[in-house]
């Protein structure tokens, strides 16, 4: 592929990711200037920021913190980045993957309005009890503006839903 089309490959990727409501995890030496400098550059900054902001779920350091002078730091950084980027997140996401979805499940179609209905109800979170965090995840794809708490007794679902965007899973002995 010609570098030139690269960056717009990736973007397409994580946008036919994002539609599908599959996890998109970014890495790519994203910090890679902070192995010897414990600040990274602006185009790396900035290069964080666009995955947040393109529907990157996660972004994942290497070599920055497996063989860096700061790895600390490093982490602290893209933490912060991606803290802030999130805040900036275009929220009428849900809509637009309403509007363009042709076919809609009725599982699908229930969750879909949940996440319309909270996000013009400003509720505080949405809760999803889930056995093999399905449900939480299409809950993400929408990408709602507030919390999505999974509850589940799986131990197992609830480490893998900490890849999943805006998920905070809770693990409780029984549903």
């Amino acid at each position: 592929m010609p570098l030139e089309k690269v960056g717009i490959a990736e973007k397409m990727i994580i946008e036919m990711c994002n539609a599908a409501g599959k996890p998109v995890i970014t890495a790519a030496q994203l910090l890679s200037s902070m192995e010897e400098n414990p600040r990274p550059t602006r185009a790396e900054c900035a290069d964080v920021t666009n995955a947040v902001l393109d529907g990157t779920d996660a972004v994942m350091l290497s070599a920055e913190t497996a063989i860096g002078s700061y790895p600390a730091a490093c982490v602290s950084t893209v933490a912060s980045i991606c803290v802030f980027a999130e805040t900036q997140f275009e929220h009428d996401f849900s809509y637009h993957l309403v509007e363009h979805q042709r076919v809609m499940s009725a599982v699908e179609g229930v969750v879909a309005s949940s996440v319309l209905t909270a996000n013009a109800m400003e509720a505080g979170l949405i809760l999803s009890l889930t056995d093999s965090g399905r449900t939480a995840r299409m809950v993400s794809k929408y990408r709602p503006r507030l919390p999505i708490y999974a509850v589940t007794n799986h131990k197992e679902v609830a480490n893998q839903l900490c890849l999943t965007n805006g998920v905070y899973p809770v693990l409780v002995g029984t549903l």
